[in-house]
């Protein structure tokens, strides 16, 4: 499985999974676009784990405008001189209960969540040929109910389906979609999560890992190495539904 060449995009590649996924493409030859917020971010994985002879660009966008989203597809697609891959990575996680979340939370959440992955893809796949992919990073709490997070859990759901309508409508086109749904892994996102829940960050990781029938929780390595594959000409016959990457929990709903 070798990336020497490809063009990818990857929308909240400078925190997270995002930077371990910008990492292994890099390592692999891969023309990268990030789009992001954190320019300096981008800036240092570069400067880190670029190697001469790729092309690498930053597109500043912020998925609260989810508009943005396409038009930073279109500007990285320039930057790159095409895009045989998209990684819809950037999220936003709102811990909000029943009753508790505002309708500017709502707009917020599925702006970032669904609607800029939605344009960031039909803008990207008015670019690629036949063969391109694009993955959508989802959540194993978009297949599974969440009384807690309800926000999230409801657009994660939302990003899954959206992926195999996208599928649908992209493959006459030979252009591959995929869901993948991690599981809990350390990421500033997750540690944000466990702060708003009022716990310190060990025990609430901890805590994620004690549900988890594998009993630990996945490494951002584990993950970003899964969504590579399915990127790849490996899953070429692959193309909607969801890949679950969560140590089994999504099995164990009692």
């Amino acid at each position: 499985m070798t990336y020497s060449g490809r063009k990818v995009i990857v929308t909240g590649g400078a925190g997270g999974l995002g930077t371990e996924l910008c990492r292994q493409l890099m390592q692999q030859g891969a023309d990268v676009a990030i789009i992001g917020r954190d320019r300096a971010k981008a800036e240092s994985l570069v400067s880190q784990y670029g190697k001469p002879g790729q092309v690498f660009t930053f597109v500043a966008a912020d998925f609260e405008d989810a508009e943005l989203a396409g038009t930073a597809v279109d500007e990285a697609t320039d930057r790159l001189g095409g895009v045989d891959v998209l990684f819809n990575n950037a999220a936003l996680a709102l811990r909000r209960g029943v009753s508790e979340a505002s309708p500017a939370d709502w707009s917020r959440m599925m702006s970032v969540n669904v609607a800029a992955p939605y344009f960031a893809a039909c803008a990207a796949s008015e670019h690629m040929k036949a063969e391109s992919v694009i993955v959508n990073v989802a959540s194993e709490m978009g297949r599974i109910a969440n009384g807690e997070s309800i926000l999230y859990a409801t657009s994660k759901a939302a990003l899954i389906h959206l992926s195999d309508c996208l599928a649908v409508a992209f493959a006459s086109q030979g252009i591959r979609v995929i869901a993948v749904a991690p599981g809990p892994f350390r990421t500033p996102m997750l540690e944000e999560s466990i702060r708003q829940s009022g716990q310190d960050i060990e025990t609430g990781l901890a805590t994620y890992a004690a549900r988890v029938p594998l009993g630990r929780l996945a490494t951002a390595e584990e993950v970003a190495q899964t969504m590579l594959f399915v990127a790849s000409s490996k899953a070429a016959y692959m193309t909607g539904g969801v890949v679950g990457l969560d140590g089994g929990t999504t099995l164990n709903r009692s």
